[in-house]
């Protein structure tokens, strides 16, 4: 049980683009940086129902599933990125380059709960790697012999652990957001870049696996 624990505390709190994504919205409000952190979490359970169900052996037997999946994904953080990109580009023309100062031109992002959770929910489904970290987490540790409270333990604790911290690093992100006074091109400017960064790397592994 503990190695479990130590493997998903681990992938849960790793860097990328779900926790920019909780940042970046998180840094303009608390409450909608928790709501994009619930979307996060809605996304994990997507994934893990979809493992169990099968469709982690699914792409292992027929790699283009996975191929389709990447690329898909890649396509909406790329939009993301020369979204967030256009944005900045606007406001930094706007309030003519100061780092304090964010210009009149209107922020991209979620106004709204809803969107918020959205936004958590798409940035956390166009990665299907999670698929395959799933996939390999429950063949491991899901096991005939192993008993009810275990089995009842393992989503209750990756569910209730990443919950707890997409959500707390959202709120924490809208606290220190209004605390140092960031200005919020920043933040997008940085999410933007990683967001492409990933996208790119899922494309060009993709098809670098093509042979292309």
């Amino acid at each position: 049980m503990g190695s479990f624990i130590l493997i998903t505390v681990a992938a849960i709190m790793l860097p990328g683009p779900d926790t920019m994504q909780i940042i970046r919205v998180g840094s303009a409000s608390g409450r909608l940086g928790a709501a994009c952190g619930l979307g996060t979490t809605l996304g994990n359970l997507i994934w893990g129902v979809t493992s169990l169900a099968g469709l982690s052996a699914l792409v292992t037997t027929y790699p283009v599933v996975m191929d389709v999946l990447a690329l898909a994904g890649s396509a909406y953080l790329l939009y993301m990125a020369v979204s967030l990109a256009r944005g900045v580009v606007a406001r930094w023309r706007d309030g003519g380059g100061g780092v304090s100062g964010a210009g009149s031109a209107p922020r991209r992002g979620p106004t709204s709960v809803g969107a918020a959770v959205r936004a958590g929910l798409f940035t956390n489904l166009s990665n299907p790697k999670a698929l395959v970290f799933y996939g390999a987490l429950f063949s491991q540790f899901i096991t005939p012999d192993m008993g009810l409270w275990f089995a009842i333990f393992m989503p209750a604790f990756m569910l209730g652990f990443g919950l707890v911290f997409y959500c707390g690093l959202g709120y924490v992100a809208g606290l220190v957001g209004q605390k140092i006074a960031l200005s919020m091109w920043v933040v997008d400017a940085v999410a933007a870049v990683i967001f492409a960064l990933v996208a790119g790397g899922m494309m060009v592994t993709t098809m670098g696996a093509w042979k292309l």
